[in-house]
């Protein structure tokens, strides 16, 4: 690292030049004069030296001459730097001395650095050379160093006496005085300018020098003595040498008056680093402090109108940021201050007004106004309407441009909601029903409508400026003069009024006119009026009179006023009934002498409480929507309690904004209301029946095919099942597959019960011997801990019923019971006679008078809640979970009930159990049948061999039944349809013993097929079977001995009963 010897007396200077050194990385060494550089010499190796020239005790010259005379410094390269430069002598003089270059203060410092570069580079390569200028043998150095010393200094001090003077003038200009303070003697020393700052000389106050008690005590102001002392005691405890501090303070003037101060002062340090002395300059700034006070206070007040403005104020500079913003402003766009400076004019302008603010910025930066209306954004993102001012001005030099804003909405909304406004009640005006014209004092028409054009039957130019009065009868003429001079008068006369015009046909209408007088913008009287054309409405209002006279139906008018305050009065209304007509009312009051003023109260209180709050909801619903009238239908009682269907037709016609007139024409629609109920239940009745029939049709084509299917399942399962034992595991596996097939086919049965397609067969049978027969298998459903309890009346009388469907009714409520009761309880079977008489039959829901059989199963289980009773009985109805009821269960008891001609009541309680009470008519017969069993022994009913004609369109049932026939000695022959069945019968003949079909099949039908072939072979036992009962097909069947009818799905031990007691009858019948 190269070494440099900077000798420099000003330390200013000194620690310049040594920190850009540095900074150069090079290593310095500092002397404030020769003599102290030659110490340095002695003590360290020196690269180069950088000298100035003047400096005490050794100049520069002479340190130079000193360096250059020594041989083992004379090598070091050696720069003068310094601002003493009288001529191009003193560069000659310093090259002369050995110098390699002489710099003149001030320097470009890296002109300078390439500079020092230059002359060690040279000095290192050898190439610096000697000098380019000698002394010549005659000169005499001292002399010329003499001489040159002796220019300079001269020249220094004519600089420093000019310099003294300027300063002095300064001083004094500035109000600037020089001090010292001497620690050591504890001393100030001052100068002139100094006691002129205080308005006083230093002969005036003993001297130039002063101790700091007396100096506080005279010229510093009490309340600030502290704080120049604090200043004084951190001067001089500071450890930096270039400590250096500005104060301001009051001082006291000699005259007594108070001023202010700026100190500027420094310090300096001996070689112990200890504070000897402080010196500084103090300015007088009192006017400067006044001046500053009157623009703070301006400012203030300035910034107190800026920010209590309405307006939103901003000022821009001149690249559209914003520079300041008052309350207003921030609070117009939403933004804090600080987030308001910094923005530009498009952060808070809508896009589609950004060239509004670029011409702002245009028009009022060339000096011009501009004023303009925006639609600018807030912070929110939300718009608002805004009117913009824009003017430029200056300020600390510098053009800003001045935008004043205001917020405009309300003023926009109100402009719009006035021009719509406007616009509405022209549109009403011109669109009105009602007539409307203005006339000046002299009856001519200014102003005139095209409903009142049509209603005088003319045009504009047939109106305007004619006299309103051409178009009246002479009568009219006199009424409506009449009323207009004593308006004008000041006299009470009626807005309102009717009178007679003519049309220019000739027809002549009657109005209703409501004028007033208004003036206009000259203060002249103007007439403006409403005309309605009543003529139909007196017409009305005659016919009706007359009609209802002999109709009996009250007729009524008032007048209705729309209150101001809308939560009074009759919602917002106030009514007035002025007549109603007293000879129909008496049918529904009893009129006593005051009947005429308080009939329409108490006609209004005759009406049900309910009512009236509805009726009020529609009349003021009608009068706020402008309608011409509305209907509604309410309740009275008449003065004997009984309830009145009353319907009401009212008319309105609107008088005005707030005036209505209405006329109301009611009647009684008692018996009409009866009768629409009862074609309602009508309807619901044939609702249901068309329902039923529906779900019948649908339920018979799944029954079809469902039960085909359960047929094969059915007896494929009993065919198995013969070969093997009961103890065999696969005739328990073969039994679950025909018990899960039997209850499908349950399921179907009561789908076609529900329905109504199951056949019935009934005969007299007496119930308690039903339930004895069915009580055991009961116990097998309902499981052992619940107990049974059946409690069968005496001398019962019998019923006529099918059998199968009571047992399936009763079956099913038992199993609902055994439901209800998850944890067990008690089931109760009763039964008993019941005559029941036409009063009793009034208070038991759908009863009827007569003789009945009573069947009641009770339960103790969880009960059935009142919200759901009305619903058990529909189908599919169902609060079991999903897979563990059909919902069919109690519709379908529902269903066999009805088609017994009886009915079926609930009573119950949650928690408390259920009662299903059954009511069945009576039986005009004693006697019963008694069920003889189907089931024949299993080798009783085979065959001989007999040939037996199957039709049936299902391949996999066909089969069945024909494997069926011949595992039990018979010799089927099979078709699928009618055609092929025929063929069989041909190639047969008087073979075939007996004829098994489906009703149903693809070509035709059973019947017709059995019809064909007993044609040719009469006699042949038939048997139709199928899985979908249609009633007049069945009823035919019946009609023939030997015909006989087996529902799918069967069991095969039942088919082969039957068939083998049809040949069985057959034969007997040959005998």
């Amino acid at each position: 690292m190269k070494k440099i010897l900077i000798v420099e007396d000003k330390p200013e200077s000194r620690e310049l030049l040594r920190s850009y050194l540095e900074t150069k990385n090079y290593r310095t060494f500092c002397a404030a004069n020769g003599k102290l550089a030659l110490e340095i010499l002695k003590a360290h190796p020196i690269d180069l030296i950088i000298s100035d020239i003047l400096m005490p005790e050794m100049d520069g010259y002479m340190f130079c001459k000193q360096v250059k005379s020594e041989p083992h410094w004379a090598d070091i390269p050696f720069i003068f730097y310094s601002a003493t430069f009288t001529t191009r002598m003193d560069e000659i003089f310093a090259i002369k001395l050995g110098a390699a270059r002489f710099v003149r203060k001030p320097a470009d410092p890296e002109e300078f650095f390439g500079i020092i570069q230059e002359v060690l580079r040279s000095h290192k390569e050898g190439t610096l050379g000697t000098a380019t200028y000698k002394f010549k043998e005659e000169e005499n150095v001292l002399r010329v160093y003499n001489d040159r010393i002796v220019k300079k200094l001269e020249k220094k001090v004519a600089e420093l006496e000019e310099s003294e003077m300027r300063l002095a003038n300064a001083m004094k200009i500035a109000k600037m005085g020089y001090w010292e303070y001497h620690v050591e003697q504890d001393l100030f020393t001052f100068d002139d300018h100094f006691y002129a700052l205080f308005h006083t000389t230093a002969e005036e106050v003993g001297g130039y020098q002063m101790k700091p008690q007396e100096y506080a005590e005279r010229f510093l102001y009490p309340d600030d003595r502290q704080l120049v002392e604090e200043e004084t005691r951190k001067a001089l405890e500071a450890k930096n040498p270039d400590f250096h501090r500005q104060l301001e303070h009051r001082v006291l003037y000699a005259d007594g008056g108070v001023g202010y101060i700026l100190v500027t002062f420094f310090i300096t340090k001996n070689d112990q680093g200890r504070t000897v002395k402080t010196f500084g300059v103090n300015q007088d700034i009192t006017e400067w402090k006044k001046i500053e006070k009157e623009l703070l206070d301006k400012e203030t007040q300035y910034r107190e109108i800026f920010e209590a403005a309405n307006d939103g104020f901003l000022i821009f500079d001149l690249n559209g940021v914003i520079r300041e913003a008052n309350s207003a402003v921030c609070r117009m766009y939403g933004y804090p201050y600080k987030e308001m400076i910094g923005l530009t004019g498009k952060d808070i302008v809508t896009p589609e007004y950004y060239h509004l603010f670029e011409k702002f910025l245009n028009d009022t930066s060339k000096g011009g106004s501009f004023c303009c209306e925006s639609i600018d954004r807030r912070k929110d993102g939300s718009t608002f309407n805004s009117e913009v001012r824009g003017d430029a001005f200056q300020f600390k030099g510098q053009s800003h441009l001045l935008a004043v804003i205001r917020d405009i909405t309300d003023r926009k909304q109100a402009e719009k909601e006035l021009q719509e406004s406007e616009e509405r009640y022209r549109a009403v005006v011109e669109n009105s029903q009602n007539g409307v014209l203005i006339v000046g004092d002299d009856y001519k028409f200014i102003y005139a409508n095209d409903t009142l054009c049509q209603m005088l039957g003319c045009q504009q130019e047939d109106i305007i400026g004619h006299d309103f009065r051409e178009f009246l009868d002479e009568e009219s003429k006199l009424l409506v003069s009449d009323r207009y001079e004593k308006r004008r008068r000041g006299e009470e006369v009626p807005s309102r009024y009717e009178f007679n015009v003519i049309r220019l046909d000739g027809e002549k209408r009657r109005v209703e006119i409501n004028s007033k007088i208004v003036k206009d913008t000259q203060g002249r009287p103007r007439t403006i009026a409403q005309l309605m054309d009543i003529t139909e409405r007196k017409e009305a209002e005659e016919n009706i009179r007359r009609f209802t006279e002999g109709a009996h139906a009250i007729l009524w008018r008032g007048k209705v006023t729309k209150l101001a305050d809308e939560s009074a009065g009759c919602r917002g209304f106030h009514w007035d009934i002025n007549y109603i007509n007293l000879e129909n009312i008496s049918k529904f009051l009893t009129l006593a002498e005051d009947a005429g003023e308080k009939l329409a109260e108490r006609y209004h209180n005759s009406i049900l409480a309910e009512d009236r709050v509805t009726m009020e909801a529609t009349s003021s619903q009608a009068l706020q929507d402008n309608t011409d009238g509305y209907e509604q239908e309410f309740r009275l009682k008449d003065a004997k309690g009984q309830l009145h269907w009353m319907r009401e037709d009212v008319r309105i016609n609107r008088i005005d904004d707030t005036h209505f007139e209405l006329i109301g024409f009611t009647i009684d629609v008692t018996e009409s209301k009866r009768m629409e109920a009862e074609n309602r239940a009508l309807e619901t009745q044939l609702l249901q029946s068309q329902k039923m029939e529906a779900i019948g049709k649908l339920a018979g084509g799944v029954a079809h095919d469902f039960n085909n299917l359960l047929t094969v399942i059915m007896g494929n399962a009993q065919l198995v099942m013969m070969k093997y034992n009961e103890s065999d595991s696969n005739y328990h596996e073969l039994k679950q597959i025909l018990n899960a097939a039997t209850r499908a086919a349950n399921l179907t049965k009561q789908l076609l019960i529900f329905s109504r397609k199951h056949a019935m067969e009934i005969k007299t049978i007496n119930l308690n011997n039903t339930i004895s027969n069915l009580l055991k298998m009961i116990k097998r459903l309902i499981g052992e801990n619940i107990s049974i309890v059946p409690e069968l009346g005496e001398n019962l009388w019998n019923i006529d019923a099918d059998e199968g469907n009571l047992e399936q009714a009763l079956v099913n409520l038992v199993v609902n019971a055994s439901d209800a009761m998850p944890d067990g309880g008690t089931l109760t079977i009763r039964t008993k006679n019941a005559q029941i008489s036409k009063a009793e039959s009034k208070t038991i829901r759908y009863a009827k008078p007569g003789k009945f059989v009573n069947l009641s199963v009770s339960d103790t289980g969880r009960g059935i809640s009142e919200d759901i009773l009305d619903q058990i009985f529909d189908p599919f109805f169902t609060t079991k979970e999903v897979g563990k009821g059909t919902g069919l269960g109690l519709s379908v008891v529902y269903g066999i009930i009805k088609k017994h001609n009886g009915w079926i009541d609930v009573r119950s309680e949650v928690n408390h159990g259920s009662i299903f009470d059954i009511y069945l008519p009576a039986s005009e017969s004693a006697t019963f049948e008694t069920r003889v069993s189907d089931i024949h022994p299993e080798y009783a009913n085979r065959g001989n061999g007999e040939t037996i004609l199957v039709v049936e369109d299902e391949k996999d049932l066909l089969e069945f039944t024909v494997a069926l026939l011949s595992q039990n000695g018979y010799s089927p022959i099979a078709a699928q349809n009618a055609s092929g069945a025929l063929e069989l019968v041909a190639k047969a003949k008087e073979n075939i013993k007996l004829i098994l079909s489906d009703i149903v099949l693809p070509d035709s039908n059973g019947l017709q097929l059995v019809d064909l072939i007993l044609s040719r072979y009469p006699g042949i036992p038939v048997i139709f079977c199928s899985g979908y009962f249609q009633k007049n097909i069945l009823d035919t069947i019946r009609q023939y001995q030997n015909f006989h009818y087996i529902p799918k799905p069967f069991q095969i031990n039942v088919l082969l009963a039957m068939i083998h007691d049809a040949l069985t009858a057959k034969k007997q019948r040959r005998k």
